[in-house]
């Protein structure tokens, strides 16, 4: 009985349409489109170890990060030449943090915070009234100190790809953007970046799948030009993502889960330093209808 059950599966699976078999996607993630209404929910934590060591005396210092958001997200203004939207709101329900025990809740929770791009910077306004610097720290770096490194045109497959396929991501490209923006040189003969489609499945008429994303960056030194203290070769990040979207682009909708290790030791005036970083993070895209 068990082998007539093994046949009758196996004959199921061969009579499977091939085209159905060997079906590809053509990945694409929804970016900030204009008039889109996105509700946003963010949750991070973070530790990092520091050892420090000056003159054979040594010290370790640890500290634990945790913070929350929760907002609406509305794309206002997006010129067809803009890379990102040059007006949008963001409606705050939550947007806390707890920093080894310092919490800290933004002032701007319960409020709608206009944000534009004025010149080369963007400002944002509170009820007709323009941030602080100090009020505005959190969100400035959303925008002001946008990193782009993960850019989705970097990591995306070039062509359709099937479930299961695993792609390469252009690793020099990529490394180009991470050592410009930390400042520290990655060994390309000793690192590795790819992407997987590991589930496709349809939800709410789109089409939605399951991408993963594995880095493995071994690291040299910091950029000569950067006036800071020398990494020491031998340094690693490793990274992994998993992306549950709609990877048509048809909405902006989804779960991403992230983590992150960092281990390395810099050399300076001041000593030596060896920090080791912990980050997990999850994030959600749900679609809202306009007002």
């Amino acid at each position: 009985m068990p082998t007539r059950i093994a046949i009758l599966v196996l004959a199921g699976f061969l009579a499977i349409p091939a085209n159905a078999q060997e079906k590809t996607y053509t990945i694409k993630l929804r970016g900030e489109e204009q008039g889109d209404r996105i509700k946003v929910t963010k949750s991070f934590s973070s530790t990092v170890i520091k050892t420090t060591t000056v003159k054979n005396e040594t010290t370790v210092k640890e500290e634990i990060t945790d913070e929350k958001l929760v907002y609406i997200e509305e794309f206002l203004q997006r010129p067809a030449n803009a890379k990102h939207p040059t007006k949008l709101t963001r409606a705050y329900e939550i947007s806390s943090s707890n920093q080894s025990g310092v919490k800290k809740t933004s002032r701007y929770v319960g409020k709608t915070v206009v944000i534009e791009m004025k010149g080369d910077n963007y400002v944002f306004t509170v009820d007709g009234k323009e941030l602080s610097e100090e009020d505005a720290e959190d969100i400035d770096s959303d925008f002001n100190e946008r990193v782009e490194t993960l850019a989705d045109e970097l990591l995306l497959p070039k062509k359709p790809v099937k479930v299961n396929e695993s792609w390469n991501v252009d690793l020099a490209k990529f490394i180009d953007e991470f050592e410009m923006e930390t400042g520290i040189a990655v060994d390309l003969a000793k690192s590795k970046l790819t992407g997987k489609l590991s589930k496709a499945y349809m939800k709410d008429g789109h089409q939605f799948g399951v991408l993963e994303f594995a880095f493995d960056f071994k690291m040299k030194s910091n950029n000569a030009d950067k006036e800071v203290a020398l990494v020491k070769p031998g340094a690693k990040l490793v990274y992994a993502i998993v992306r549950d979207v709609c990877i048509d682009g048809t909405a902006r909708a989804g779960k991403e889960s992230l983590g992150w290790k960092l281990e390395m030791v810099s050399e300076g005036t001041g000593g030596t330093d060896a920090v080791k970083l912990d980050v997990k993070g999850v994030t959600t895209w749900e679609p809202v209808e306009k007002k």
